[in-house]
C-alpha cells in the first residue's frame, strides 16, 4: 500500500472511531455523509456497525471538478447527486440521526448557507459533525507549511475548483452559531502514523506535488490561461518547493467538532465548548 493510501485509510479510521466514540450508537438509525466522494467511510462504516442502520452519502459527481463518479447503490446505502434534480425534495423528506461531512467545509463557496442546508438533514436531537484540515495560524512552527497550504489552496481557487483556506478551531465555532444547534465536543485527532510512515510520506510528498503541478499546468496551457496567471503560478510554485525541499511536509491532523441540534430557549448558550 502506498504512503497516501496508508495516511487516508487511517484518516478514515480515525474519523469512524471518532464518530463512533462521541455518538451512543445504539441511538443511532440513519447516518449521511454530506460529501462523500467515493462512498468509501460509509461502505466501512456499514461493516462495522449494527445492519439496521440506513446510509445516505450526497456529494456533487456530475461537477466537472469532480475526482469520483457517482458509487452504485446498494442494499444499505443510498447515493444521491447534489446536483439531481430530486436533490431539493429529498432535503425536505429525508432526515438522519447523525450527519458527518469530512473534508468538505473548506469547499464551500457560502458556508453559513450551506451549513444550514446541511442542518435540515439532521433530526431533532440528531448529530451533526464537520471534520476538516486543522490548521493554528498562531504556531510560528508551522509557518513554511501554513504557506504551502495558503498557496495550494489559492491556486485551486484561482482555478475555479473553490477551496477556502481550512478554518480554526474557533472559526470553526463561530460558524456554528448561525444553526440552530449547540457544540457538544471538538478535538484535534492525530491520525498515529510511524516514524516509518511519516519518514516515507517525507519522501513522497515533493513527488507527488511535482506530479500533480505538471498536471495542473498542461491543463493552465490547454485552456490557455492569461500569462498573469502563469507567472503567479510560476512564482508560486518555486516558493512551493523550496519550503518543501527546506522543512518537508507534516501529514495533516484532523478537526472535529460536534454538535447537537435540539429546540433551544432563549436562555440557552450557543456554545458549551471553549474553542
Amino acid at each position: 500500500m502506498e504512503i497516501f493510501d496508508k495516511i487516508e485509510d487511517k484518516e478514515d479510521q480515525a474519523i469512524i472511531r471518532y464518530l463512533v466514540s462521541i455518538v451512543d450508537m445504539q441511538n443511532i438509525n440513519s447516518i449521511c455523509d454530506y460529501g462523500c466522494g467515493d462512498g468509501r467511510i460509509l461502505k466501512k462504516m456499514e461493516k462495522k456497525l449494527p445492519s439496521r442502520i440506513r446510509y445516505t452519502g450526497i456529494d456533487f459527481w456530475s461537477s466537472e471538478h469532480s475526482m469520483y463518479q457517482m458509487p452504485k447503490n446498494e442494499k444499505s446505502i443510498n447515493f444521491i447527486d447534489n446536483e439531481s434534480p430530486q436533490i431539493e425534495e429529498f432535503m425536505e423528506n429525508n432526515q438522519y440521526d447523525l450527519v458527518f461531512s469530512s473534508f468538505a467545509l473548506h469547499h464551500f463557496r457560502l458556508p453559513i448557507k450551506e451549513l444550514k442546508r446541511i442542518e435540515r438533514l439532521v433530526a431533532l436531537e440528531g448529530y451533526l459533525i464537520l471534520i476538516d484540515i486543522h490548521r493554528d495560524y498562531t504556531d510560528v512552527e508551522k509557518i513554511a507549511e501554513n504557506v504551502r497550504q495558503f498557496h495550494s489552496q489559492m491556486m485551486m481557487g484561482i482555478r475555479g475548483d473553490h477551496h477556502r483556506i481550512p478554518y480554526t478551531k474557533e472559526e470553526t465555532c463561530d460558524l456554528f452559531l448561525a444553526l440552530d444547534m449547540e457544540i457538544t465536543d471538538q478535538k484535534v485527532v492525530d491520525i498515529e502514523l510511524t516514524e516509518t510512515d511519516i519518514a516515507e510520506y517525507k519522501t513522497s510528498f515533493l513527488e507527488r506535488y511535482k506530479k500533480k503541478e505538471e498536471d495542473a499546468i498542461q491543463d493552465d496551457v490547454s485552456k490557455h490561461r492569461h500569462s498573469a496567471f502563469m507567472d503567479v503560478f510560476k512564482s508560486t510554485r518555486e516558493l512551493t518547493s523550496t519550503l518543501i525541499n527546506r522543512y518537508g511536509a507534516t501529514p495533516d491532523t484532523l478537526l472535529m467538532t460536534t454538535a447537537k441540534k435540539k429546540v433551544k430557549s432563549t436562555f440557552d448558550s450557543c456554545v458549551n465548548v471553549k474553542c
